[in-house]
Protein backbone atom coordinates (compact mmCIF):
# COMPACT_ATOMS: atom_id res chain seq x y z
CA UNK A 1 0.00 0.00 0.00
CA UNK A 2 1.77 3.50 -0.78
CA UNK A 3 2.04 6.08 1.64
CA UNK A 4 0.64 9.02 1.38
CA UNK A 5 1.21 12.29 3.47
CA UNK A 6 -2.20 13.51 5.15
CA UNK A 7 -2.46 17.08 5.47
CA UNK A 8 -5.11 19.74 7.17
CA UNK A 9 -8.02 20.75 4.33
CA UNK A 10 -10.64 23.05 4.99
CA UNK A 11 -14.43 21.56 2.73
CA UNK A 12 -17.00 23.89 1.92
CA UNK A 13 -20.06 22.94 0.31
CA UNK A 14 -22.34 25.70 -1.72
CA UNK A 15 -25.21 24.71 -3.51
CA UNK A 16 -23.84 21.33 -4.06
CA UNK A 17 -20.51 22.80 -4.87
CA UNK A 18 -17.86 21.18 -3.10
CA UNK A 19 -14.31 22.85 -2.85
CA UNK A 20 -11.52 22.41 -1.06
CA UNK A 21 -8.63 24.54 -0.03
CA UNK A 22 -5.00 23.61 2.08
CA UNK A 23 -5.01 25.98 5.70
CA UNK A 24 -2.42 28.47 5.15
CA UNK A 25 -0.20 26.44 8.09
CA UNK A 26 -0.34 23.21 6.06
CA UNK A 27 1.09 25.01 2.61
CA UNK A 28 4.12 26.03 5.16
CA UNK A 29 4.60 22.58 6.80
CA UNK A 30 3.53 21.19 2.69
CA UNK A 31 6.60 23.29 1.77
CA UNK A 32 9.12 21.69 4.10
CA UNK A 33 7.78 17.60 3.66
CA UNK A 34 7.33 17.63 0.43
CA UNK A 35 10.32 18.23 -1.69
CA UNK A 36 8.31 18.05 -5.42
CA UNK A 37 4.63 17.98 -6.62
CA UNK A 38 3.28 14.30 -5.46
CA UNK A 39 -0.10 13.00 -5.10
CA UNK A 40 -1.41 13.19 -0.99
CA UNK A 41 -4.44 13.16 1.27
CA UNK A 42 -6.77 16.14 2.56
CA UNK A 43 -8.60 15.59 5.51
CA UNK A 44 -11.51 18.52 6.87
CA UNK A 45 -11.72 16.50 10.92
CA UNK A 46 -14.98 15.64 10.34
CA UNK A 47 -14.46 12.51 8.84
CA UNK A 48 -14.15 13.56 4.91
CA UNK A 49 -11.25 12.66 3.42
CA UNK A 50 -9.37 14.11 -0.59
CA UNK A 51 -6.97 12.38 -2.55
CA UNK A 52 -5.52 15.63 -4.51
CA UNK A 53 -2.51 15.65 -7.28
CA UNK A 54 -0.11 18.66 -6.23
CA UNK A 55 0.58 20.51 -9.45
CA UNK A 56 2.38 23.42 -8.00
CA UNK A 57 3.06 24.31 -4.42
CA UNK A 58 5.17 26.81 -2.49
CA UNK A 59 4.52 28.62 1.47
CA UNK A 60 1.76 31.00 0.23
CA UNK A 61 -0.15 29.10 -2.52
CA UNK A 62 -0.74 26.13 -4.28
CA UNK A 63 -2.45 24.29 -7.49
CA UNK A 64 -3.94 21.05 -7.48
CA UNK A 65 -6.58 18.57 -8.46
CA UNK A 66 -8.91 16.53 -6.44
CA UNK A 67 -8.85 12.33 -7.64
CA UNK A 68 -11.45 11.01 -5.59
CA UNK A 69 -12.87 12.25 -1.99
CA UNK A 70 -14.75 9.87 0.10
CA UNK A 71 -15.87 9.67 3.84
CA UNK A 72 -14.79 7.50 6.91
CA UNK A 73 -17.35 6.47 9.13
CA UNK A 74 -17.06 7.16 12.83
CA UNK A 75 -16.20 4.59 14.89
CA UNK A 76 -18.98 3.33 17.17
CA UNK A 77 -20.08 3.68 19.98
CA UNK A 78 -18.90 7.55 20.24
CA UNK A 79 -16.91 7.94 23.62
CA UNK A 80 -17.15 11.05 25.59
CA UNK A 81 -14.81 11.61 28.51
CA UNK A 82 -16.33 13.95 31.27
CA UNK A 83 -13.97 14.95 34.02
CA UNK A 84 -14.69 16.12 37.30
CA UNK A 85 -11.98 18.75 36.87
CA UNK A 86 -10.57 21.78 35.04
CA UNK A 87 -7.82 19.96 32.43
CA UNK A 88 -7.26 23.24 30.70
CA UNK A 89 -3.64 23.39 30.98
CA UNK A 90 -3.23 19.49 30.57
CA UNK A 91 -5.34 19.36 27.08
CA UNK A 92 -1.58 19.79 24.95
CA UNK A 93 -0.53 16.58 26.41
CA UNK A 94 -4.03 14.86 25.99
CA UNK A 95 -5.38 15.75 22.34
CA UNK A 96 -2.74 13.89 20.39
CA UNK A 97 -2.77 10.26 22.56
CA UNK A 98 -7.06 10.66 22.38
CA UNK A 99 -7.07 11.53 18.91
CA UNK A 100 -5.32 8.37 17.49
CA UNK A 101 -7.44 6.42 20.19
CA UNK A 102 -10.60 7.64 18.40
CA UNK A 103 -12.23 9.38 21.42
CA UNK A 104 -15.24 11.45 20.11
CA UNK A 105 -15.87 14.42 22.46
CA UNK A 106 -14.67 15.61 25.55
CA UNK A 107 -16.07 17.76 28.80
CA UNK A 108 -14.98 19.25 31.36
CA UNK A 109 -15.97 22.25 34.32
CA UNK A 110 -13.29 24.95 33.22
CA UNK A 111 -12.83 27.89 35.33
CA UNK A 112 -11.49 30.57 33.71
CA UNK A 113 -13.05 30.32 30.07
CA UNK A 114 -10.43 33.23 29.30
CA UNK A 115 -7.69 30.90 29.11
CA UNK A 116 -9.31 28.11 27.16
CA UNK A 117 -10.24 31.26 24.26
CA UNK A 118 -6.74 31.85 24.31
CA UNK A 119 -5.56 28.63 24.18
CA UNK A 120 -8.43 27.42 21.75
CA UNK A 121 -6.14 28.07 18.53
CA UNK A 122 -2.80 25.76 19.41
CA UNK A 123 -5.02 23.32 21.01
CA UNK A 124 -7.06 23.30 17.23
CA UNK A 125 -3.04 22.90 15.97
CA UNK A 126 -2.42 20.10 17.81
CA UNK A 127 -5.51 18.32 17.12
CA UNK A 128 -5.35 18.93 13.29
CA UNK A 129 -1.28 17.16 13.93
CA UNK A 130 -2.91 14.47 15.69
CA UNK A 131 -5.60 13.14 12.51
CA UNK A 132 -2.93 13.87 10.15
CA UNK A 133 -0.43 11.20 11.94
CA UNK A 134 -2.42 8.79 12.76
CA UNK A 135 -4.95 9.01 10.06
CA UNK A 136 -8.28 9.64 12.33
CA UNK A 137 -10.27 10.98 10.41
CA UNK A 138 -12.08 13.11 13.25
CA UNK A 139 -11.08 16.03 15.72
CA UNK A 140 -12.14 15.81 19.51
CA UNK A 141 -15.23 17.42 19.81
CA UNK A 142 -13.66 19.86 23.01
CA UNK A 143 -16.25 21.31 25.18
CA UNK A 144 -15.75 22.83 28.10
CA UNK A 145 -18.48 23.77 30.67
CA UNK A 146 -19.03 26.61 33.18
CA UNK A 147 -19.77 23.73 36.14
CA UNK A 148 -19.65 19.80 36.94
CA UNK A 149 -23.30 19.68 37.10
CA UNK A 150 -23.34 21.30 33.06
CA UNK A 151 -21.20 18.06 32.23
CA UNK A 152 -23.55 15.93 33.76
CA UNK A 153 -26.43 17.54 32.03
CA UNK A 154 -24.95 17.14 28.33
CA UNK A 155 -24.36 13.58 28.60
CA UNK A 156 -27.61 13.16 30.12
CA UNK A 157 -29.01 11.20 27.18
CA UNK A 158 -26.04 8.56 26.67
CA UNK A 159 -25.18 5.56 28.73
CA UNK A 160 -22.82 6.26 31.98
CA UNK A 161 -19.78 4.55 33.96
CA UNK A 162 -18.38 5.79 36.54
CA UNK A 163 -14.86 5.29 37.53
CA UNK A 164 -13.87 4.53 40.57
CA UNK A 165 -11.11 1.95 41.79
CA UNK A 166 -12.87 0.23 44.61
CA UNK A 167 -15.80 -0.45 41.87
CA UNK A 168 -16.78 -4.25 42.43
CA UNK A 169 -16.99 -4.66 38.61
CA UNK A 170 -14.09 -4.10 35.85
CA UNK A 171 -14.62 -1.84 32.80
CA UNK A 172 -14.42 -4.91 30.40
CA UNK A 173 -17.07 -6.85 32.29
CA UNK A 174 -19.54 -3.86 32.68
CA UNK A 175 -18.74 -3.41 28.73
CA UNK A 176 -19.76 -6.73 27.83
CA UNK A 177 -22.73 -7.01 29.18
CA UNK A 178 -24.44 -4.31 26.86
CA UNK A 179 -22.59 -3.61 23.57
CA UNK A 180 -25.62 -1.90 21.81
CA UNK A 181 -25.47 1.55 22.68
CA UNK A 182 -24.29 4.16 20.38
CA UNK A 183 -23.02 6.20 22.48
CA UNK A 184 -21.03 5.68 26.24
CA UNK A 185 -19.98 8.52 28.89
CA UNK A 186 -17.49 7.85 30.97
CA UNK A 187 -16.86 10.30 34.36
CA UNK A 188 -13.09 10.24 35.90
CA UNK A 189 -12.32 12.14 38.67
CA UNK A 190 -9.34 14.65 38.74
CA UNK A 191 -6.04 13.78 40.54
CA UNK A 192 -7.54 13.55 43.87
CA UNK A 193 -10.26 11.42 42.75
CA UNK A 194 -13.62 12.52 42.76
CA UNK A 195 -14.30 15.29 45.58
CA UNK A 196 -17.63 15.07 47.45
CA UNK A 197 -19.57 17.58 45.71
CA UNK A 198 -18.73 15.97 42.39
CA UNK A 199 -19.70 12.30 44.31
CA UNK A 200 -23.11 14.02 45.11
CA UNK A 201 -23.53 15.46 41.96
CA UNK A 202 -23.63 12.26 40.25
CA UNK A 203 -25.61 10.21 42.54
CA UNK A 204 -28.40 12.03 40.71
CA UNK A 205 -27.52 10.49 37.58
CA UNK A 206 -30.00 7.79 36.82
CA UNK A 207 -28.92 4.53 35.62
CA UNK A 208 -25.55 5.28 36.48
CA UNK A 209 -22.90 2.35 36.37
CA UNK A 210 -19.77 2.07 38.29
CA UNK A 211 -16.13 0.08 37.08
CA UNK A 212 -12.52 -0.19 38.22
CA UNK A 213 -9.77 -0.26 35.34
CA UNK A 214 -7.66 -2.75 37.34
CA UNK A 215 -5.61 -3.53 40.36
CA UNK A 216 -3.58 -0.38 39.84
CA UNK A 217 -4.50 3.45 40.63
CA UNK A 218 -4.28 4.96 37.04
CA UNK A 219 -2.77 8.83 36.45
CA UNK A 220 -6.07 10.88 35.14
CA UNK A 221 -3.91 10.89 31.94
CA UNK A 222 -3.39 7.43 31.64
CA UNK A 223 -6.96 6.61 33.06
CA UNK A 224 -8.61 8.48 30.29
CA UNK A 225 -6.42 6.99 27.24
CA UNK A 226 -7.38 3.30 29.25
CA UNK A 227 -11.08 3.61 29.17
CA UNK A 228 -10.82 5.01 25.19
CA UNK A 229 -8.48 1.59 24.58
CA UNK A 230 -10.11 -0.76 26.72
CA UNK A 231 -13.80 0.29 25.03
CA UNK A 232 -12.20 0.13 21.84
CA UNK A 233 -10.93 -2.99 21.84
CA UNK A 234 -14.43 -4.85 23.70
CA UNK A 235 -17.14 -3.17 21.67
CA UNK A 236 -14.92 -4.08 18.22
CA UNK A 237 -14.42 -1.11 17.37
CA UNK A 238 -12.48 -1.82 14.33
CA UNK A 239 -9.50 -2.76 16.88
Amino acid sequence: MTHMFRFYGIRTDQEGQVCWRIHKDELKHMAVVLKKPAQVELCDGKGCVAVIHLKHFDRSRCEFDVINEYSQIPLRPQLTLVMADDITSELGDLLAPLTELAAHTLIWPCKQMSIWNKKKDRYDRLGRAAIKQSKSAYLINCKPQNSFVECVTATEHQRAIKLDPEASHSLADILKSKTDYKKICFFLGGRSGFSQKSQDILAHRSHLEVAHLGPHILRMETAMQAVVAVSRQILGSGW
